[in-house]
């Protein structure tokens, strides 16, 4: 039981160096002009309910006003990504209940920060596996994309 604890523990902890890192970043760009303002952890309730039961990562919002939601994973595995899918329509059905759209995106670590040694390329290909499912127009999905932290940079940057 104990290497299951240990293993648990390392991905928890992986988990919140994704969060601080993007939580970093989105810092570094609010001081730029790039971001108006983000909250850490919000939650969302669906219409015409009170329980807040969906919840990503972070709520951006850009210069411009428009707003990204985002949900990190440090694994791609299908399983996570179902389970993200339910958050991802569930936000968005709260904003459009406002009168507001949103792009949902989940992210992961870099190619050179995914996994592990022993576990890196494995992750890689799971990634590009589930982000072209997600992307085939055949594939029902409320997730936007499937990005890495280098390309949530690119989208924020390049508005």
């Amino acid at each position: 039981m104990e290497t299951w604890n240990e293993g648990n523990s390392a991905k928890s902890l992986n988990g919140n160096a994704l969060n601080k890192k993007i939580y970093e970043i989105l810092k570094t760009l609010q001081s730029k002009g790039y971001v108006q303002s983000f909250v850490f952890e919000p939650r969302y309730n669906y219409p015409n309910h009170s329980y807040e039961q969906f919840s990503p990562d972070f709520e951006i919002t850009l210069k411009n006003g428009n707003i990204i939601i985002i949900d990190n994973t440090t694994t791609a595995r299908h399983d996570r990504f179902k389970q993200k899918q339910w958050d991802a329509y569930g936000t968005k059905v709260h904003f459009q209940d406002k009168g507001k759209n949103v792009e949902y995106y989940i992210v992961l670590p870099d190619d050179e920060e995914i996994g592990n040694d022993n576990s890196r390329q494995k992750e890689i290909n799971n990634f590009i596996h589930e982000k072209n499912k997600n992307n085939d127009p055949q594939y029902f999905s409320c997730i936007n994309d499937m990005i890495q932290v280098s390309d949530l940079v690119n989208i924020i940057t390049s508005r």
